[in-house]
């Protein structure tokens, strides 16, 4: 999400979004540069935060929902990866 760093519902766990896009790029060079041979990428964290939808949080100060465009920009950072075989934990 497009939104400033914050905490969890109950203020006990910090959430970085506004960066995450760009660790995911480093993770994809990283991979494609030291270990062009992976076998596969298990994405197990929330692929895009529920903030995106504009429901709630900072996401109600969007001027559009905002989860297919942040659902692009991921997938399409996955797709830079010379490995193939992604899979995504969704829970």
């Amino acid at each position: 999400a497009d939104i400033d760093d914050g905490t969890n519902f109950h203020g006990s766990e910090f959430r970085y979004y506004r960066g995450t896009l760009q660790s995911l790029r480093n993770a994809v060079d990283y991979w494609n540069n030291h270990a062009p041979d992976i076998q596969f990428i298990a994405q197990l964290g929330d692929l895009i935060d529920g903030q995106n939808a504009g429901k709630y949080g900072e996401g109600l100060k969007m001027e559009c929902p905002q989860t297919e465009p942040a659902f692009a920009s991921v997938m399409r950072e996955f797709g830079r990866s010379l490995c193939t075989k992604v899979h995504h934990a969704i829970g």
